[in-house]
Order: C-alpha cells, then structure tokens, then sequence
C-alpha cells in the first residue's frame, strides 16, 4: 500500500511538472505572437496556458490585454467574471475599467482608472482610458488636463500632443491645436 502510494505521489509531481512547462513554454509563445499583435494565435496560447494552469493572473492579465485591443468586449466580460475572486488585483481592475468604459459607463470606469492611476504598470494606459472616459462625457477640460500632465512625463510621445490638438479643437482653440498638431507630426 505504501509503495503505492509512493508511486502514485511521483507520478502526480511529474504530471504537474509537466503541466507548469508545457503551461510556460504556451505562455512564452503567446508573449511573441502578442508582441507581433498577431493576437489571434497569442490568444489560443494563453488560453492553453491558462487550461493548464488556472487561475495564473499573468496569462489572465495578457487575454484581458488581448480582448480590450480586439474590443471583443463579450470574452473580456467572461472572463472577468469568470474571475471575479480575483477583483481586487491591479491587472483586473484595468480589465472593469475597460469593460465599462466599452458598456458607455463612463462614471463607474473612471471611479475604477482613479482606483489604479498610480500604478507605475498602468499608468500610462490608464490615463489614456481615463481622459478619453472624460472625452466620451463632453469634460473637455478635464481630459485636457490629464495629457497635460501626462505630456510632463512623456515629451516626446506624439500622441499625446495629438490628443491635446484635438481636445484644444474641440474647445475651439484652433491656434494652439494647429500647434500642438504639427508638434506630434514633427515627432
């Protein structure tokens, strides 16, 4: 009976040894095919990933990732239930605040972006989805003041003054558009 259960107890730790590399070397996979935004692919390998090992947050957070950049709003709301235990991490709230940015519930998106928006992870993200929560909500002046900081911390990002060209056109302000415009072309 010992030897048994001996034999048995090796035969679980390798199946499981097993289980985690075939899990990392599918998760390492979907990395490259993410980076590659060929997320068709990097999805099926997380998915992979995650039927191995359940529950890992790392290949969560990347299928999170995955179907807010696709918008298929209907698997990120899945899986956010699907792990609704796991609510209160950084990686997940980044999800809700998309999925009910997606939903057109501004006000609850932007209670959770202020949640995370100091999270050095997230930030840069985060402050996108929240001054464009501001944007969708006619607060102009408020997502302008969002890329203002934002451009104190990233100068040269193109996109940024792009943004700020076209919340200072929306507010009317064509001259300091125009400018702020041929800056991020110039970038």
């Amino acid at each position: 009976m010992t030897v048994k259960i001996i034999f048995l107890y090796y035969n679980i730790k390798f199946m499981i040894k097993d289980n985690l590399n075939e899990a990392k070397s599918k998760f390492e996979e979907g990395i490259k095919f993410f980076e590659r935004k060929d997320y068709e692919i990097a999805e099926k390998c997380f998915s992979e990933s995650l039927n191995l090992v359940p529950e890992r947050l790392s290949v969560i957070s990347n299928l999170i990732k995955i179907y807010i950049v696709t918008k298929q709003i209907q698997k990120l709301d899945e899986i956010l239930n699907k792990y609704k235990n796991l609510n209160n991490n950084k990686e997940m709230l980044f999800g809700e605040a998309y999925n009910f940015f997606f939903k057109e519930n501004f006000d609850r998106s932007i209670r959770i972006c202020n949640q995370i928006v100091n999270n050095k992870d997230l930030k840069y993200p985060i402050q996108d989805l929240l001054a464009s929560n501001f944007k969708n909500k006619g607060n102009f002046l408020e997502a302008l003041k969002i890329y203002k900081k934002k451009l104190l911390e990233y100068k040269d990002d193109y996109k940024i003054y792009y943004n700020i060209g076209c919340l200072l056109f929306e507010l009317g302000k064509t001259h300091q558009a125009n400018y702020h415009f041929k800056k991020s072309k110039n970038l």
